[in-house]
């Protein structure tokens, strides 16, 4: 296997995932490493406060980068791989025994690793502004997050189905658009509803303009100016809208997730 885990990220961000960095670094030896794999989780569990933390406070498209990968490496970890693991998997203190407790304990430990990383990039990351650029927004839980909006949208007939959907929103195909197939009333409710937060200071509209048309027309400049009144006369689409933020949420934000990780880490 690769083992790529080399921390392109800053020295903080490195020094605080240093416990992180070295579980990771281990499950990706093995089996070989699997004698030190237990006691390497250990200090990961020791010291998970300060490790969601650091990474919170150092949220970088470098340090985003560095995690995606450590969850790709750990993914790819194959059952063989765990298989041959048990019989190193003889830490002091570690007391499993039977071959079949080993590998579930392998696995697990891993998985838990997969759903933290998973976690703070999920809670921490949904979105972040890009200030006065032409895609305002970096999607940096791009490889779920995306794929669930563009699934809700289309399961209720809100958008064509664009084959450059996370492209498009991240600014990479300025050529194309993503066609909204209701009301000019509905698509504000949407982009309001989506970035309900003060950090976008008014440039989810541009962002609008720069991504979307209208049933093929370009989107009007006044987009960020619908009266409220206007909304509320597209009801059956507002409720659809308030049903694909539900599902986007629930499919990005597995609602067993966090309590997972964290009962099993603690």
């Amino acid at each position: 296997m690769e083992n790529d885990i080399t921390n392109k990220s800053d020295d903080s961000f490195a020094s605080l995932t240093l416990p992180l960095a070295n579980f990771v670094r281990c499950a990706t030896k093995l089996p070989e490493s699997a004698y030190v794999l237990h006691d390497k989780y250990q200090d990961f569990e020791f010291y998970l406060d300060e490790i969601d933390i650091g990474i919170m406070q150092h949220l970088t498209t470098h340090n985003i980068d560095t995690l995606c990968r450590w969850i790709d490496l750990l993914k790819k970890i194959s059952s063989e791989i765990i298989d041959k693991s048990c019989q190193y998997y003889h830490s002091p203190l570690c007391t499993i025994s039977t071959c079949e407790d080993k590998r579930d304990d392998i696995k697990y430990k891993i998985n838990n690793v997969i759903v933290f990383i998973t976690d703070i990039l999920q809670t921490h990351t949904k979105l972040t502004p890009k200030p006065k650029s032409e895609s305002i927004i970096q999607y940096t839980g791009e490889f779920l997050y995306l794929a669930n909006m563009r699934e809700a949208l289309v399961k209720y007939g809100m958008i064509d189905n664009t084959p450059y959907f996370s492209e498009i929103l991240q600014g990479k195909k300025k050529d194309k658009k993503i066609n909204w197939k209701m009301t000019i009333y509905a698509l504000h409710y949407y982009i309001a509803e989506l970035f309900a937060t003060d950090l976008f200071s008014g440039y989810q509209w541009e962002f609008t303009k720069n991504s979307f048309t209208i049933k093929g027309k370009s989107v009007p400049k006044n987009i960020g100016r619908v009266k409220k009144d206007d909304i509320k006369k597209d009801n059956l689409t507002i409720t659809n809208i308030d049903k694909v933020i539900k599902d986007l949420n629930k499919q990005t934000f597995s609602p067993n997730s966090k309590n997972n990780h964290s009962n099993n880490l603690r």
